[in-house]
């Protein structure tokens, strides 16, 4: 039970926040077993977890479209991850563009 209705967004994303270092920490590990850059296992981790999310939601469609008119699907973290997973990715990217463009990190992050 929600004290707040909209509270369940605050919660989904400070899940998300909380998986981020773990995330970050999981990748660096992978990347140096491997010798692969850490953005690199960043971006393919995020991408597993993208495709996982629209896996998750396409399970979830015959709910969906149940005439019960059930929303639940909408407020769970599996079926709203993929843009935040996606969003990780890119700033992976592009840190990984900063750093490789040999501009001082202050110019690279702006």
């Amino acid at each position: 039970v929600l004290c707040v209705p909209m509270s369940w967004s605050v919660a989904l994303e400070m899940q998300l926040y909380l998986l981020t270092p773990p995330l970050i920490l999981f990748a660096d590990r992978i990347g140096k077993a491997c010798e692969w850059p850490p953005t690199r296992v960043v971006m393919a981790l995020c991408a597993f977890l993208c495709v996982a999310c629209c896996g998750a939601r396409l399970a979830a469609l015959p709910d969906v479209v149940a005439p019960n008119g059930s929303f639940w699907w909408y407020t769970e973290t599996q079926y709203r991850c993929a843009p935040y997973f996606a969003g990780v990715a890119v700033a992976a990217l592009l840190s990984e563009q900063g750093a490789s463009s040999g501009l001082p990190d202050s110019v690279a992050a702006s």
